[in-house]
């Protein structure tokens, strides 16, 4: 994790509507927001150098999933949070994802307030 205040959070989201409420939140909070489209550009982004502090990922997107995505930023950096926001929200869809390499899973439709206790821990590199 850098050592500067501000921290950067990539959002890889295809769906505007739902990139643009978690930017809301970001931008409130005084994150720095890069954005990627699918996870194509994610792994570009992050290949490119610019290096996040989180990654807040949705797993259905178009050209490669992010499941795909975190399977290959986490062969480049093993370290980096990875946080999977979804509307697949049953049980084996969390175990599912939270196997593939995410760090942490965040349904759709969720709470400002879980979404940023989730990043908070992250973050700040507690343990759950």
């Amino acid at each position: 994790m850098r050592k500067h205040s501000v921290k950067t959070i990539m959002v890889a989201e295809d769906v505007e509507n739902n990139y643009l409420l978690i930017k809301c939140i970001l931008d409130e909070n005084k994150f720095n927001v890069i954005r990627a489209v699918d996870g194509i550009e994610a792994v570009s982004i992050i290949r490119a150098g610019q290096i996040p502090d989180l990654i807040i990922m949705d797993i259905r997107m178009p050209k490669m999933t992010g499941m795909e995505a975190t399977v290959m930023i986490r062969n480049l950096y093993p370290d980096i949070p990875i946080i999977a926001v979804t509307a697949y929200a049953q049980e084996s869809d969390r175990d599912r994802i939270l196997d593939s390499g995410f760090s942490d899973y965040i349904a759709k439709p969720f709470s400002k307030q879980l979404f940023l206790s989730v990043l908070s821990r992250h973050l700040t590199g507690e343990k759950q």
